[in-house]
């Protein structure tokens, strides 16, 4: 694509980043509806089926939109890893280093409570504000991705139980025991303002493992507020999004008759379509135009290299 700095169109079983969003078409009333409800909650859960294209909507979609409203969109895969350090360590270390690459400061209105143990992140994100250039507050907006690898590959883990208390500290704005022992104990009160909003948590996770976030709603109900859904695409979804990208080397009638190919193969409908299998789909199509040296994607090319794309995508994945 001219003027574009990827070397792809479609990512295939990838998934499309900030700096792609010129190439992410499809999901305008759910960037706008998961925008908004982020911007207005604490906390906000995406859920959808492995391949509903979860991540490609918040990194492409979202985090641009909320970036150019002021906020700082930050990405985060926790460590699940016996080595690795506590998932509050990592979600502090994972804010800092967005502010450093966005050049905030990260300032400290006062000293911890409690420099003896470690710090709660309800107390560290109440003690610290992001400043831009011009002293002007940048509010953090956490993503953190795969959430469900918690119950996976964090399980038996005792932190598990840990990151859940904390995340549910933070985001019903609960002063932590750990600070309110630590205040009785130094006989002093909070030297920060507690009731500030200045960030907020996104969890994305698939649906299949909601229940297993029921398991811990009972002691933390904000876990099952603000739950949004990503979908399967709509017909007319699907075809912006191989429109919208490749419009310089696909027809709408042959876009037409790619969305029809996926729609059929993976749910035998015309009217959902499964954007993992519509990515991939497309980006084996683009690769064999470029390697017979074609300047579009024809109903010919399509024709002869349909059974092989589908084949090879569920060798792939089933097997």
């Amino acid at each position: 694509m001219s003027g574009n700095s990827v070397d792809f169109i479609w990512p295939g079983l990838g998934s499309y980043t900030e700096s792609e969003q010129g190439l992410f078409f499809g999901r305008d009333d759910e960037i706008a509806r998961l925008s908004e409800t982020i911007e207005e909650e604490n906390l906000c859960t995406v859920y959808g089926p492995s391949g509903a294209g979860k991540t490609s909507l918040l990194l492409a979609g979202v985090f641009p939109r909320l970036r150019k409203r002021g906020w700082l969109p930050i990405y985060l895969r926790l460590d699940h890893g016996a080595s690795a350090p506590s998932y509050v360590r990592q979600i502090i270390a994972a804010l800092t280093s967005a502010a450093d690459g966005a050049d905030l400061a990260v300032a400290e209105l006062c000293a911890p409570l409690a420099k003896d143990c470690d710090e709660t992140l309800w107390e560290w994100m109440h003690r610290h504000v992001f400043l831009n250039g011009c002293k002007n507050p940048v509010r953090p907006v956490l993503l953190i991705d795969q959430f469900e690898e918690i119950f996976t590959l964090g399980a038996g883990d005792e932190r598990v139980r840990d990151c859940f208390t904390e995340l549910g500290d933070l985001c019903t704005n609960n002063i932590p025991q750990a600070v309110v022992d630590a205040m009785a104990d130094s006989e002093q009160g909070l030297s920060f303002p507690c009731d500030d909003r200045n960030w907020r948590m996104v969890l994305s996770l698939r649906e299949d493992f909601l229940p297993r976030l029921e398991e811990v709603s009972p002691d933390h109900p904000v876990f099952r507020q603000n739950r949004i859904s990503v979908n399967a695409f709509t017909r007319e979804q699907a075809l912006s999004a191989v429109i919208g990208p490749g419009r310089e080397i696909v027809s709408e009638t042959v876009a037409s008759s790619i969305v029809d190919i996926v729609g059929r193969s993976a749910t035998g409908r015309l009217d959902k379509v499964e954007p993992a299998l519509l990515s991939l789909f497309c980006s084996r199509l683009d690769i064999t135009r470029r390697q017979k040296g074609l300047e579009r994607i024809t109903q010919e090319l399509l024709a002869a290299s349909e059974k092989d794309i589908l084949a090879s995508f569920y060798v792939e994945t089933m097997g």
